[in-house]
């Protein structure tokens, strides 16, 4: 039997309608909006753009932050690099902002998996071991119990919180999902992009 290697989750190209969740993303993450000039001049927009935005913004970091990023997910400049995921984390990285680039990653590569994920049913050791490892609360342990053990809304929000701030549990997330036969192709592909 052949089997079909799924995509790799990126490039995926973002877009205007991103614009918000992009904000609020880096807002959970603590981005300092103080650093937005330099993070637009590394997401390829051109100076004469940022001075423009500054000019009309001026003193106002958060609105530079946000039509920085407008500009860059309607490709204002010529030279913008693609707005996607990646070229996000890219340019958060040059300028030092590596903790904020890896968790937008992780939690990115994370929700990419989530509709597989939230749609498969777990073993009843595999439930209990998320919540073991932090990934869950012992109430949404009750919770995903209660569904037959198929993991929820609010248990997958719990673990994008938790792999979000302690990256390793995403391989514990991957481990946990092993135990079940209904995830295990599942954990491969999350191991494989890890």
């Amino acid at each position: 039997m052949a089997s079909s290697k799924p995509a790799r989750m990126f490039p995926v190209l973002l877009d205007i309608t991103k614009l918000n969740e992009i904000v609020q993303i880096l807002k959970q993450y603590r981005f300092p909006e103080a650093k937005w000039f330099e993070f637009g001049l590394n997401l390829g927009l051109l100076y004469d753009t940022l001075e423009a935005i500054d000019a009309n913004h001026r003193g106002n970091a958060s609105r530079c932050l946000m039509e920085c990023l407008s500009k860059w997910l309607s490709k204002a400049d010529e030279n913008v690099y693609p707005p996607t995921w990646q070229t996000l984390a890219s340019a958060l990285r040059k300028i030092k902002e590596n903790a904020v680039a890896e968790k937008i990653m992780v939690s990115q590569l994370l929700q990419h998996y989530s509709s597989r994920i939230s749609g498969a049913t777990l073993s009843e050791e595999s439930v209990h071991l998320l919540h073991t490892e932090g990934l869950i609360s012992e109430e949404t342990l009750r919770e995903v119990k209660n569904c037959g053990y198929t993991l929820t809304d609010d248990a997958m929000r719990e673990i994008y919180t938790a792999v979000a701030y302690d990256h390793n549990k995403l391989k514990s997330f991957a481990s946990i999902l092993l135990r079940s036969s209904g995830t295990v192709n599942i954990a491969i592909d999350l191991m494989r992009d890890c």
